[in-house]
């Protein structure tokens, strides 16, 4: 088993900036043997929440993971709503869920541990960490199970009370067009890419840029893409 480094350790401890934080954080789980990481908040109440969070999960499985709204049927998900017991993902657990088991490992999600913390307000915070081959087996689950509740409880204090303002706003009502534009956007289309693509004007591509950035009360079209996609407004777009 890798240990992680005190100092790396230390250093998470003092971060409160977002983009750090997720980058010492991925350094902390490959240094655990996992490829991947996700942070994900959901608010107290809806049996199906809006998720919000960080991670360097593969971008095009959380716009597969938004668009097929698997928040719905996730058992991982279902698991962390109701229990903080860890979790390790297996075929069992996903025995009802096979087409999600599939497209997960399609983009290689395909092993991992999850766990969850609940505030006193009864939202969650929900950590996963997961990798692309070997599964995780009972010694490695209990033996790093204890990291995995350090790096939750740690970014729930540091990140959580952040997301869960974030879901506490109004949803914007982005209009399907701006939707459109926001989703090629993530698919790293430019304005005039995704002109010809919508069959529209340049000029129209950015007046629908410039209100949904207004709308999702963001600073520029980057941050909008990044506001959209974790928050899942992008969730059932159809692309044309």
């Amino acid at each position: 088993m890798n240990h992680w480094p005190q100092k790396q350790m230390c250093q998470l401890l003092q971060l409160t900036n977002e983009n750090e934080t997720l980058r010492s954080a991925a350094t902390l789980v490959r240094d655990l043997g996992f490829d991947y990481f996700q942070f994900s908040v959901a608010l107290n109440g809806p049996a199906n929440p809006r998720l919000a969070g960080m991670g360097n999960l593969p971008r095009k499985w959380t716009e597969r993971y938004n668009v097929m709204e698997y928040a719905k049927t996730d058992p991982v998900l279902a698991h962390c709503r109701r229990s903080v017991t860890p979790i390790r993902w297996t075929d069992e657990l996903f025995a009802t869920t096979p087409t999600l088991q599939r497209d997960a490992c399609s983009h290689g999600v395909s092993h991992g541990i999850s766990l969850a913390v609940h505030d006193a307000r009864g939202h969650m915070s929900m950590l996963s960490l997961t990798r692309r081959t070997l599964a995780v087996n009972e010694d490695e689950f209990y033996a790093k199970g204890g990291c995995c509740l350090w790096l939750c409880n740690l970014l729930h204090e540091r990140q959580g009370e952040h997301f869960i303002h974030a879901l506490g706003r109004s949803t914007p009502e982005l209009s399907m067009r701006e939707r459109q534009i926001l989703h090629w956007l993530a698919e790293g289309k430019t304005a005039g890419e995704t002109a010809m693509i919508l069959n529209l004007s340049e000029r129209t591509v950015n007046f629908h840029i410039t209100s949904a950035v207004r709308k999702t009360g963001q600073k520029n079209k980057t941050q909008a893409v990044i506001h959209a996609t974790r928050t899942g407004l992008l969730s059932g777009v159809t692309p044309a």
